[in-house]
């Protein structure tokens, strides 16, 4: 399943294109700049202690589909978005965690 999602992201960067103006990479960069960034930083780099440093790929070793479930249900003190982005912005966020420069 992870080789599909990575397929998915791949196929939404081709439709989206470039960055988006004022919000980051494509949906993916504009839902993290939304709900992600107070806590994670606008460039991966976090604004709370403890919280994984996405621009030294921290935590970017999990495969897709954990990542996502990380997002849904929330994990440690981040809360879960299940209730607030759909199954397809989660995967665009993942992506553009991933795209993020290291």
């Amino acid at each position: 399943m992870t080789g599909r999602l990575s397929f998915i992201a791949l196929i939404g960067m081709l439709i989206c294109g470039g960055p988006a103006a004022g919000g980051g990479f494509g949906p993916g960069g504009a839902t993290y700049d939304r709900y992600c960034a107070n806590c994670h930083g606008f460039d991966g780099v976090p604004n709370l202690p403890g919280t994984p440093d996405f621009s030294r790929g921290e935590g970017l070793q999990n495969n897709d589909s954990v990542l996502i479930n990380a997002i849904r249900f929330g994990v440690r003190s981040m809360p879960g978005f299940e209730q607030t982005i759909d199954k397809e912005g989660l995967i665009d966020v993942v992506f553009y965690i991933r795209s993020l420069p290291r």
